[in-house]
């Protein structure tokens, strides 16, 4: 069995798993291409509406959220895993997926990828599934990594078979999001069972980003980057994405900066709100 996931967190928590399963045989593919933000076309003939501008303009060099080689070798490694179904017919892949968007962005992308696999494509989709915690409480996790390792062995026993009628669902779903191309993406309110995807406009976050800038003084980013993320309709967005809106938001004059260049530390770098 090859298992897959969408973090390097996930694959490591996964590993020990399958270590102190004593799955020997067993092999773990990590898909590190975060689907939930970023164009999705691969070409460039769209004028940056393509994966490279994601990298380029919006990760911009944050090295711990990957680059287009990231892109390349997921493309790479699913190629792999069609090989492998192809010269195979006894090989099984199992798709981990947790409550998180993704994980589910990441899964609705690669099943669209897979063929002649009838039968041989499992899921671990750990919907709204409680777990025991350290201290014996339950909780609901939507990170794989947040499982402990005795709880990770009962997920294990959950893995069912993807019909090919889900599969096509799916595939549909996939369709639809590549289509929309945005440049942001989430998993729609209630819609986690059904791996339901939204796109979003890409300055969803602005609004939260100026009520909790000051117009009297500035503020330095990573604490405003901090206080936005503590606001319920924020707290699943990553860091370097409202980075990137402020700096945008700075290049239309909603915002000036202070101290330091866009390449410095995010504590260097000081806003504030452009009073009009």
């Amino acid at each position: 069995m090859t298992h897959i996931v969408f973090s390097s967190g996930s694959a490591q928590t996964l590993k020990k798993v399958l270590q102190e399963d004593n799955s020997s045989e067993a092999q773990l593919v990590t898909l590190e291409d975060n689907l939930s933000y970023g164009y999705l076309q691969l070409d460039d003939n769209q004028d940056n509406l393509n994966r490279s501008y994601y990298y380029q303009e919006i990760v911009c060099n944050q090295v711990e959220h990957g680059s287009y080689e990231t892109v390349q070798h997921d493309q790479e490694k699913i190629q792999q895993l069609q090989q492998l179904l192809d010269e195979d017919k006894t090989a099984e892949l199992c798709i981990w997926v947790a409550q998180n968007k993704r994980d589910i962005i990441g899964y609705l992308a690669l099943i669209s990828k897979l063929t002649n696999c009838a039968g041989r494509l499992h899921l671990v989709f750990l919907y709204d599934l409680p777990f025991l915690n350290d201290k014996q409480a339950l909780f609901y996790p939507t990170q794989l990594d947040e499982i402990p390792t005795r709880e990770f062995l009962k997920a294990k026993k959950l893995a069912r078979i993807i019909s090919e009628s889900e599969k096509e669902m799916d595939i549909e779903k996939w369709q639809l999001v590549v289509k929309e191309n945005a440049l942001l993406r989430d998993i729609q309110p209630g819609g986690h069972s059904l791996k339901k995807v939204i796109s979003l406009p890409e300055d969803s976050y602005d609004k939260i980003i100026l009520q909790f800038t000051p117009g009297e003084c500035t503020v330095k980013v990573s604490k405003l980057i901090h206080t936005v993320l503590q606001q319920a309709s924020a707290k699943n967005v990553a860091p370097f994405y409202l980075f990137w809106r402020i700096k945008k938001m700075v290049s239309q004059d909603l915002l000036t900066k202070q101290n330091g260049a866009w390449q410095d530390e995010w504590k260097i770098i000081e806003v504030q709100k452009r009073i009009l």
